[in-house]
C-alpha cells in the first residue's frame, strides 16, 4: 500500500503551522505534512515537486494549506503560480487568512482557491476545520486513488 500524499502547509507563523499539524493529527489525518514558512521557499519547493511529478504522480501534494499574508512572496502569488503550473493546477488549495480583507479574499477566489476562510485561532475550531478539510479534500482523494 502506498503512503498517502503530502499535505503542504505554507504559513509564515511557525507556531500556527505547529498547531495546525496537531489539529490535523487529532482529526485523524494520516498524510505526511511538510511546512514551509515563506512564499519564496514555497515556490522553490513547488517547482521541485512539479519537476518530480513528471516521474512520479505521488510527489504531488494531496492538499495545500496556504496563508495569504507572508514575507517575500504573498500567498496570492503562490496561488497564482500553482494554478498556472499544469502539473499542480488541480491540487486543492485551502486559503487561510488572519484578517478579513474582502479584496484579498476576492482575489484568492478569482485565482482559483478551493476554499477560503479566516484562520480559526481557538484550538477546537482548528480541529473542526481540519476534520472538514479531511472530509472535503482527503477522503475523496484517497478513494479516487484506490479505485
Amino acid at each position: 500500500m502506498t503512503e498517502p500524499a503530502t499535505i503542504l502547509i505554507i504559513d509564515d507563523d511557525a507556531d500556527y503551522s505547529c498547531l495546525l499539524e496537531l489539529a490535523l493529527a487529532e482529526a485523524r489525518v494520516n498524510n505526511p505534512i511538510k511546512s514551509i514558512h515563506d512564499g519564496s521557499a514555497a515556490l522553490i519547493y513547488l517547482r521541485q515537486v512539479a519537476a518530480k511529478s513528471q516521474l512520479a504522480v505521488d510527489s504531488i501534494p494531496a492538499l495545500v494549506l496556504l496563508d495569504l499574508r507572508m514575507p517575500k512572496i504573498s500567498g496570492l502569488e503562490v496561488l497564482r503560480w500553482i494554478r498556472n503550473e499544469p502539473r499542480l493546477a488541480r491540487v486543492p488549495v485551502a486559503v487561510f487568512t488572519g484578517v478579513e480583507a474582502a479584496d484579498e479574499q476576492s482575489q484568492a477566489l478569482a485565482l482559483g482557491a478551493s476554499s477560503l476562510q479566516v484562520k480559526p485561532f481557538a484550538y477546537r475550531e482548528l480541529v473542526q476545520t481540519a476534520r472538514s478539510l479531511r472530509n472535503q479534500y482527503l477522503e475523496p482523494h484517497e478513494l479516487k486513488h484506490a479505485a
